[in-house]
């Protein structure tokens, strides 16, 4: 483990390469997506080079969240909790919304989104 000093934050690198405090963010943000949207949310995965640990330091995290069925007023729901949680933690996000047909598509066809987010991201 990495233990470096940044932004105020004491920061130490997991086994994702993710430091603690991106760790905490991301969990924070799962956790109030799936209390506002309990039947909506199937899955969250952070995937990327913020997790891989090889970003530069201009990078956002790179978030998938898979729901049911992607409607707009939802989209801008979910999109909107990522904007209060990068306004509080200094650190930027990048959401992706698929809905579970289309990603189930994507499983299907093999794509190398699909492998890249289950063979490197990480659920959150």
């Amino acid at each position: 483990m990495y233990n470096l000093v940044g932004n105020g934050y004491a920061k130490s690198r997991g086994p994702s390469g993710m430091y603690q405090h991106a760790r905490n963010v991301l969990a924070q943000i799962s956790e109030s997506l799936r209390e506002e949207f309990p039947a909506e949310i199937v899955t969250i995965r952070a995937f990327g080079s913020r997790v891989r640990g090889d970003h530069s330091g201009g990078s956002d995290f790179d978030v998938l969240v898979v729901v049911r069925k992607r409607m707009i007023p939802l989209e801008e729901r979910i999109i909107d909790r990522f904007v209060e949680y990068e306004m509080s933690s200094g650190i930027s996000f990048e959401p992706v919304i698929k809905s579970s047909e289309s990603f189930e598509q994507e499983k299907r066809h093999g794509t190398l989104f699909y492998e890249n987010v289950m063979n490197e991201g990480i659920p959150v």
